[in-house]
């Protein structure tokens, strides 16, 4: 008996570990509420000079990479807006400030993918 809990208690935490696909080290890696502080607090955070702008570079290389890793199909996400992009993720971690900041760059592709399916 001792060994089966073990062994459910072994498949559990495995499931729990893989429960977060994408793997991130940078900015990805920050929780979202580094992202939400740095905002708010502009050149005098983290990183210098422009914090905010950071972000958004790092954002748009994770878009890039994701519209180059699926360059077969044309969606919504070639067309989007990096300042509108970086607002809707800002508005994730200040929701979901425990959340990395790639979790929040995968809910907004999630989120754009799914409105452009509807249209």
């Amino acid at each position: 008996m001792l060994k089966k809990s073990f062994a459910i208690l072994v498949a559990a935490a495995c499931l729990a570990t893989t429960a977060r696909a994408a793997t991130a080290t940078g900015i990805g890696a920050f929780p979202c509420a580094q992202w939400v502080s740095d905002e708010r607090e502009g050149a005098e955070a983290t990183y210098e000079p422009d914090e905010p702008a950071i972000y958004e570079a790092w954002l748009s290389g994770f878009l890039s990479g994701y519209i180059a890793s699926n360059a077969t199909s044309r969606d919504a996400v070639s067309e989007v807006d990096p300042e509108a992009a970086a607002a809707w993720v800002g508005n994730y971690c200040k929701d979901h400030p425990h959340d990395r900041v790639i979790d929040a760059a995968t809910a907004f592709l999630n989120d754009l993918r799914s409105r452009s399916a509807t249209h």
